[in-house]
Order: structure tokens, then sequence, then C-alpha cells
């Protein structure tokens, strides 16, 4: 470019010194002049403008490029930030509950709730789709902090005396504490951790004050706090614990029903209740899909947890089959 560009500028000089020379010897002569010296010119502008083009669209390739390969690398760390979420709330859930399937009804029935409360105009600007994500993702360590309560707490085959229902309740301080300790190393800060630690400290409020462990009332619990304890709630009730039955659904709606503004936040009630019949439809296929596994904790869960436990034989076949070959065994 650079030389066409030399090449076309020194026409241009000679063709100015021409018409100089030629100007007052022959106007007609100057006259041809000058247009050849307009033409070149006007052939400068055209190739610096077509060079122009082409740099530009070869530039816009290269970022489109850059572009495509940095949304990719983010989707890539998206999908790992949420597997390693899923595993981390799997943690406490694997001890306490139905193989994780209770996570999974959680986040489904308060996804459920979120999108319908989205149509009403007091929340229209708080939920969109971004919000909904976050919070189904969230939802799923509102118990994360169980994984710091004792076993003989929390695998208890029978209802809880006070101390240890005092115990018990302190894993919304531990959850709550350990997700902030995650914030404290995120930079900028993530708003599924913000709104994680919401939801472990505040599933466990009532709408009425009553509720653990920071007695909050009406609003000053956060939405996403909201809607969870009612998913939490229709789950535990339509779950099967050693001491108790479970109840069908028809009666968990009546039973949230009569908690609005006393339990539970009487706008995310409505939610639940307009959408409650494909939170039944949802439910039932997933408790199908999990039922043996539910009867099985039910009825004996800390062998139930203790069968899922890794060992030593099957991690070898992990990292067998990751590796290529046998990790070598220690000697005795």
């Amino acid at each position: 470019m650079a030389t066409r560009v030399l090449a076309q500028g020194a026409t241009l000089a000679a063709g100015w010194l021409s018409f100089t020379l030629l100007g007052e010897q022959s106007p007609a002569l100057a006259a041809l002049t000058a247009g050849g010296w307009l033409l070149a010119g006007a052939g400068l502008l055209v190739s610096l403008v077509r060079e122009s083009l082409t740099h530009a669209s070869r530039e816009a390739s290269r970022f489109r490029a850059r572009a495509r390969e940095e949304a990719t690398t983010l989707e890539r760390a998206i999908a790992a930030r949420d597997a390693m979420i899923a595993s981390l709330a799997g943690l406490a859930d694997y001890r306490d509950s139905d193989t994780g399937a209770h996570l999974d009804r959680v986040a489904t029935v308060a996804t459920l709730i979120a999108h319908t409360l989205r149509q009403s105009a007091h929340e229209a600007a708080t939920i969109d789709e971004a919000w909904i994500g976050t919070l189904r993702l969230a939802s799923r360590l509102h118990d994360v902090g169980k994984a710091g309560v004792p076993d003989r707490v929390l695998l208890k085959a029978g209802r809880l005396d006070p101390a240890e229902r005092s115990v018990m309740e302190r894993h919304t301080l531990i959850g709550a504490d350990a997700l902030m300790s995650t914030r404290a190393n995120a930079t900028p800060v993530d708003p599924l951790i913000e709104m994680a630690i919401q939801v472990a400290l505040t599933h466990h409020e009532r709408w009425d004050g009553a509720g653990y462990p920071l007695g909050l009332k009406g609003d000053e619990i956060p939405l996403a706090g909201r809607i969870v304890a009612i998913a939490d709630a229709y789950d535990a009730m339509t779950s099967s614990r050693v001491y108790r039955s479970s109840v069908s659904h028809q009666r968990a709606a009546e039973m949230i029903r009569s908690g609005a503004g006393t339990q539970f936040d009487p706008a995310c009630v409505q939610a639940f209740l307009a959408c409650e019949g494909e939170i039944a439809r949802v439910m039932e296929e997933a408790r199908g899909e999990g039922h043996l596994a539910a009867e099985e904790h039910a009825a004996k869960p800390a062998e139930a947890a203790a069968r899922r436990t890794l060992t030593i034989e099957s991690a070898r076949e992990h990292l067998r089959r990751d590796l290529g070959t046998p990790p070598a065994r220690k000697a005795a």
C-alpha cells in the first residue's frame, strides 16, 4: 500500500509541475494536465479508501474470532462453575436426603414460583431471566451448611429434641459463613454468590418474624429466601421421613395457603398456587424417577449414604479411565 501511495503521489507532483509550467504558454494543455492531475488524485483517494476498508475488514474478522474464542471460554468457565456448585451443594444433601433429588426438586419449584411471580407488577422490575437463572443455582445451596451438622443430629432417626434442634438450626449460619468466605476471595463479586448467601441464611425466616436465625420479618427477608422457603417447605411436606409420612400435593398446597401472611410471603404463596398444577406434574415425574432412592434413604439414611461413598477400588478405576494407566499403589 505504501509503495502505491508513493507512486501515485509522484504522479500528482509531476502533474502539478506540468500544470504550473504550461499554464501561461498553453491554457488548453494546462487544462488537460489539470484533468489528469484530478483523475490521479481521485485514483489515489479510491486506493486509500479501498485499502482502508480491506484493513478494517481484516481487523473486524480478527476481532470477531477473538470474541468467539472469549465467549466460548466464558461459557466453559460458567459451565464448570455451575458443575462445581452442584457438587458443593450435594455435599450436605448427600448425607441428608435422597441422593440429591431434594436439591433438584427445590430448584424446580423455586424456578416455577419465580417465573409466575415475574408476571406481577410488584416484582417485574426485580425478576428477569438472569435473576431466575441465578436463583435456580443459588437455591441448590440452601442447605449447604448441613455439611457442618454432626451426624448424630443430621441423621437421627426421629424428631429432634430442643438442644438438637438448636444445633440443626445453625446450618443456616454455617452455610452463609462458608459462602461469605468464598465471596471474600471473589473479584468482582459474583451475583450468584450474593444470592446463595441470602438463600442459605434466610430460607428458614418467617414472614411474621418468628423464624430463624435472625428473626427477620416481611420484606426484610430477601426475595430469593422467601421463594426458597416455600419450595423447601413444600418438598419437606411431600417427602417421607423416618418419624413422619409424606402428605399429598393437595394437602401440602393447602398448608402453604394457610401459611400465607404468617410463615410465608403472601405474594409468593399466590404465585405458588397459580402454578401448582405445573408443580404437581413436574414433581410427580421427579419423584417417580427417584422413588427407590428416596425410600432407601428414608428407611436407613446412614447406610444409604455410606453405600454412595467412593471406595478405593472405584477411585482407582476413575483414575485408570481418566489417566489411561492405573496409579501406583503406595508401599505399605
